[in-house]
């Protein structure tokens, strides 16, 4: 850690944050050009949840986002899982 800290984040700090502010910039990119040209009876993610925020937020969402929590949660461990083992079977 300390390695990547001193060497290997100076040399790509630039490049991560570029890439953060590409992702943003594509994500309002797309919610934007998604709520303008939806049409009736059509909705993305995005465009739903900013929707029902507007008006009150409903079970549904609370569903949905622990199902997505979930889901991350789980991508998460399993990451973890496999580094665990591989470091435990020798292999890096």
């Amino acid at each position: 850690m300390y390695a990547f800290y001193k060497v290997t984040w100076p040399e790509i700090k630039s490049g991560v944050f570029s890439g953060f502010l590409m992702a943003v910039t594509m994500s309002l990119d797309d919610f934007s050009i998604a709520f303008f040209t939806k049409g009736a009876g059509v909705n993305t993610l995005s465009t739903m949840l900013y929707t029902e925020l507007r008006k009150g937020v409903c079970p549904e969402l609370y569903a949905l986002s622990t199902i997505l929590f979930a889901f991350l949660l789980l991508l998460v461990m399993n990451r973890r899982s496999d580094r665990i083992a591989g470091n435990h079977a020798g292999i890096h």
